[in-house]
């Protein structure tokens, strides 16, 4: 293993290189900071619902209880996330609000928080590659990270979602799998996965690969007498249970669920936290005579100890091995979660957005083939690469089930990239070592090759979205009354939309699936559903309402005793096809209102809201 780099030129300092990246993205994102600053618009509905959980926390809604009580009237919205990353949000509002008006002061945390969460995932993964590599440029790994669509997209001013830390959880792991030859390092990995599992089980195929590394390194002997695997178990544990405690009130200690952290999940980590230990203690019995025979026999028991584990959380919990969306039905995974962005396999994205075959398929092949060519290469060909090699295949593998995968393992090719231009440099010195002009030029050339943002232009470029003559012309005649700049300019997402809203008494309002949350947060008014899927019944009748029959509309509207309906032109002018002639959506689009609607807000209104009368 390379000892770690120390690095005296203060240019090469882990802070100037922050310092750098931070006058960076607020340069790339100053626009951005327009939009949430002083529109109040968030990067979409996950991140409008956490903002409102943070304010009810604030106001006095219990730590245990998430219930998203201004959702799904009268009972309120069953909501799993956890209470962990409402807390630093909440911390930073408390702060800003001593300066600033409330509502400023929720926007202004909204831009930092993303901002300190990718500064933090570029140190982490700069600290990877000092441990992987000796002499190398330092500031390729924050060059290769801060130009990732995937910053771009889950780090962006107004992403308050907890994807942004799952992938900064993701980064604490592999860091700690570089560091396995020193005791923190086995600690790291196992808090890092028991918190990343407290907030979402949307990684935890991720989590199971990179225990199964730890798994196969002990099996491969690199961790020579298993006690890196002991410290991963009982960090495991321990972390687990401290995380659990802290999430849920005792009543709540034996409810089980399979979409969220919950006593399942606290019994099949620690089952893993205790095969490890059991391994772990097994070491020396297995070493045999060393080399082919003790992989084998390692391999084998840690399989079988495997397989014990699956078993019996199969005999203990029947209902919950599976698919965490096994308990949505059929109905609502066909209208709803097969139209769900993150939900869909490849070849759905590739079919909606052709321009993925270069900017997912063609870069991940490419960081493939880099990936293999520095494992040709002895210099570089260490037991953790390999492990890094191999978590990065298994993760490209997953997207041809759920594109979610590569959004937290994006930033893996970070090391490949890293170690590869610095192979491709030295190559360059002895070849063109007076030739400055080919050296350097070939050099940027290798680089940019290697940056995501690349592949995203190359495949709009060569794959343009088409839209359809009647779209355009229906899209451009909205969007041609928008005054306010917005960031999304086919939604109603910034708070001067909703200000003749907020003038009307509290009340019951429908809206769609993606407004409904930004109503929720900017307004008074309690919404009928978001996207969020243990409500699936209130999922499936918003649905009902906006595009099916009127019928079908006024008995949504008696079922929740509806006062208002609110319709965002920007987002359904896009789609008039995909509702149909008799829905309320398609009348309001084409001017024939339902004579049951009485339509309340000034005209010219970008959110045009409609007093249901039912009676």
């Amino acid at each position: 293993m390379n000892k770690l780099n120390k690095y005296q030129s203060p240019i090469n300092s882990l802070p100037a290189i922050l310092a750098v990246c931070l006058a960076y993205l607020c340069f790339w994102n100053w626009s951005v900071f327009h939009f949430v600053f002083s529109n109040g618009e968030l990067m979409g509905p996950d991140d409008f619902l956490r903002m409102s959980q943070v304010h009810a926390w604030m106001q006095g809604q219990g730590w245990y209880d998430i219930t998203a009580y201004k959702m799904v009237p009268p009972i309120g919205g069953d909501i799993h996330w956890s209470r962990l990353i409402d807390v630093p949000i909440a911390a930073l509002i408390y702060f800003f609000d001593l300066f600033l008006s409330f509502e400023k002061a929720t926007y202004l945390a909204a831009i930092v928080w993303p901002l300190l969460l990718m500064l933090i995932t570029l140190a982490v993964w700069t600290l990877i590659c000092d441990r992987l590599l000796n002499n190398y440029h330092r500031w390729l790994p924050a060059f290769f990270g801060i130009l990732s669509i995937s910053s771009i997209n889950q780090f962006a001013a107004g992403r308050i979602d907890h994807h942004n830390v799952q992938i900064l959880c993701f980064g604490l792991m592999i860091l700690g799998l570089v560091n396995r030859d020193r005791k923190w390092g086995n600690i790291l990995i196992g808090v890092a996965i028991a918190f990343s599992i407290s907030i979402g089980v949307e990684t935890l195929l991720i989590l199971l690969l990179v225990l199964a590394v730890v798994g196969f390194e002990w099996s491969t002997g690199a961790d020579k007498k298993g006690q890196g695997m002991m410290r991963v178990g009982l960090s495991l544990i321990v972390a687990s249970l401290v995380l659990f405690s802290i999430n849920f009130a005792p009543k709540d200690y034996f409810d089980v669920q399979s979409d969220a952290n919950s006593f399942f999940y606290l019994a099949a980590f620690t089952m893993v936290g205790i095969a490890f230990c059991l391994l772990s203690l097994s070491t020396t019995m297995l070493q045999g005579s060393g080399g082919i025979k003790a992989f084998f026999s390692r391999l084998t028991i840690g399989s079988l100890m495997a397989g014990g584990c699956i078993l019996l959380l199969f005999i203990i919990f029947p209902e919950q091995v599976g698919d965490p969306y096994a308990n949505v039905s059929a109905e609502a995974k066909l209208r709803w979660l097969s139209k769900v962005s993150e939900a869909k396999s490849l070849a759905v994205v590739l079919n909606d957005f052709p321009f993925h075959w270069l900017a997912t398929v063609g870069y991940y092949l490419f960081t493939l083939a880099i990936g293999a060519c520095v494992l040709l290469n002895r210099k570089y060909r260490t037991t953790k690469i390999i492990s890094l090699y191999i978590i990065l295949a298994a993760c490209i593998m997953g997207t041809i089930w759920q594109v979610r995968f590569i959004r937290t393992a994006a930033f893996l090719v970070i090391p490949f990239c890293t170690i590869f231009s610095m192979m491709c440099w030295d190559y360059l010195k002895k070849k063109y070592d007076r030739e400055k002009l080919f050296k350097y030029g070939f050099q940027s050339g290798i680089v940019m090759f290697q940056i995501s943002i690349f592949w995203y232009v190359a495949g709009a470029v060569f794959f343009p979205l088409k839209i359809s003559a009647g779209q355009s012309q229906v899209n451009n005649l909205d969007v041609s009354k928008v005054v306010v700049k917005r960031r999304e300019p086919n939604h109603c997402l910034v708070n001067s939309d909703f200000d003749f809203l907020k003038t009307l008494p509290k009340a019951n309002v429908i809206s769609d699936l993606t407004t409904s949350s930004a109503v929720l947060f900017h307004t008074q008014h309690t919404v009928v559903a978001g996207p969020y899927h243990r409500n699936q019944r209130a999922i499936l009748d918003t649905l009902d309402f906006m595009g099916t029959t009127e019928a079908k509309a006024k008995a949504v509207a008696e079922k929740y005793k509806l006062s208002f309906l609110g319709f965002c032109t920007g987002k359904f002018a896009n789609s008039p096809s995909d509702y149909g002639p008799d829905s309320v959506t398609a009348k309001i689009t084409m001017g024939k209102i339902p004579t049951w609607l009485q339509e309340v807000s000034p005209q010219g209104e970008r959110f045009r809201v409609f007093k249901i009368r039912t009676n």
